[in-house]
């Protein structure tokens, strides 16, 4: 684990003061759960739209046989 320093505006100090009470977790454990939050978040954001992009091979059809399809003319 690292140690860091961050400064807070008065609004996520306020926000970190409350949820502090409420959870009985000290700043650095919220602000980590936060962060782990939005990673993991964001990484599922990445898969849904990598998912999406595999849907448009959906016909059957495997990527290869596909770029053969539209380049007849050439070899890979």
């Amino acid at each position: 684990m690292h140690r860091t320093q961050i400064y807070l505006d008065d609004i996520i100090y306020n926000y970190l003061e409350e949820e502090k009470k409420r959870s009985k977790l000290s700043f650095s454990e919220i602000i980590r759960n936060n962060i782990k939050l939005n990673i993991k978040k964001k990484s599922e954001k990445i898969i849904d739209s990598l998912e999406q992009a595999i849907g448009g091979f959906s016909d059957n059809i495997s990527p290869e046989k596909y770029v053969n399809s539209i380049r007849k003319d050439r070899k890979l």
